[in-house]
């Protein structure tokens, strides 16, 4: 079974487990008092939550060896996976997203029956992500002391990489510096999607130690920051990611797409400039399709596979777990 084979198998098994979840969860909030809105939150919640990739359980998961009968492991990515759902209420109400996973957000189902309220969708959107907040929380307590405690360390890190996230929305696009970018790629991206899901897979397996983390961490970060350049570039270049193309632009994210085009390609930064200025994506679509990215990422692509080739041979369960993680990162 290939990687990517390994990864729909997983789903097809513990998306029933997480959307069963999330229903006794907004079931559980109905009982305390039911509304008129219940039902259609949860039909709209669930749409949302069945297309995940679940990319961070996966990985929970896969290094972890262990399989979902697992009490630590069934904890771990229930509690990985609910943070993960509540972070992304939040940062729809931060980004004002109306489509992800190419359906209609909270923050988008609360603008459409604002009469009163103008900012119900942007509320609402808070409020569920306070009660997936808990509820992460609530399965991560039943985890080890020091599997609980990276954890915390994880949603940390997190939080500080939204918090650069929002300032630099703040700033002029393309102004934010390079060490900027990647401190926010490093904490948002590449610890909280794949270093600190490894971590915590390696973390609650019966046969790895320190040095299995220790010579995982620096490898499995280095896939995490492929992966953010990776989405960068497919947020300019694929109109099927299940959210309008350049997101990022618009909400004036400097990427790592943003900073090779201004190296490499001035003249072409300085028309993505106007584009964005005038709100035209239709231009920017042209200016993207005569700027090649797929080179660059090839090259950034060949970078982690030569650190992957020089982990020692004593390691070699990690070397093979890392080049099955990379092939999932093709463009």
């Amino acid at each position: 079974m290939t990687t990517k084979e390994e990864i729909k198998h997983f789903q097809k098994i513990y998306n029933p487990i997480f959307i069963k979840r999330v229903t006794e969860l907004l079931e559980e909030q109905s009982e305390f008092y039911p509304t008129k809105l219940d039902n259609q939150i949860k039909k709209t919640l669930l749409d949302y939550c069945n297309s995940g990739k679940r990319i961070r359980p996966f990985l929970i998961y896969f290094f972890s060896g262990e399989n979902l009968d697992n009490e630590n492991l069934r904890n771990l990515t229930l509690a990985s996976e609910l943070f993960h759902l509540a972070a992304l209420l939040q940062d729809d109400v931060m980004d004002e997203s109306l489509v992800r996973r190419n359906v209609p957000t909270i923050n988008a189902f609360g603008k459409t029956l604002a009469d009163n309220n103008k900012n119900l969708g942007d509320h609402l959107g808070i409020l569920l992500g306070d009660v997936f907040w808990t509820a992460s929380m609530e399965h991560a307590s039943y985890l080890p002391r020091h599997v609980f405690k990276e954890f915390m360390t994880m949603i940390q890190r997190t939080v500080r990489g939204q918090f650069l996230d929002v300032v630099g929305m703040n700033e002029e696009y393309g102004s934010t510096s390079e060490s900027d970018v990647l401190a926010r790629h490093n904490l948002k991206t590449a610890w909280y999607t794949f270093t600190s899901p490894a971590r915590l897979g390696c973390m609650i397996s019966k046969n790895e130690g320190e040095k299995y983390l220790e010579v995982t961490t620096p490898i499995v970060r280095e896939l995490g920051l492929l992966f953010q350049i990776r989405d960068d570039i497919i947020d300019c270049i694929d109109e099927n990611s299940g959210k309008a193309l350049f997101g990022d632009i618009m909400e004036n994210q400097t990427t790592w797409v943003t900073l090779y085009i201004k190296k490499h390609h001035p003249d072409k930064f300085k028309e993505i400039l106007k584009a964005k200025h005038s709100g035209n994506r239709v231009l920017l679509k042209s200016i993207f399709e005569e700027i090649d990215l797929v080179a660059p990422y090839q090259i950034e692509f060949k970078q982690r596979e030569h650190m992957i080739n020089d982990i020692s041979e004593d390691h070699k369960n990690i070397k093979q777990k890392a080049q099955e993680v990379l092939d999932l990162l093709t463009l």
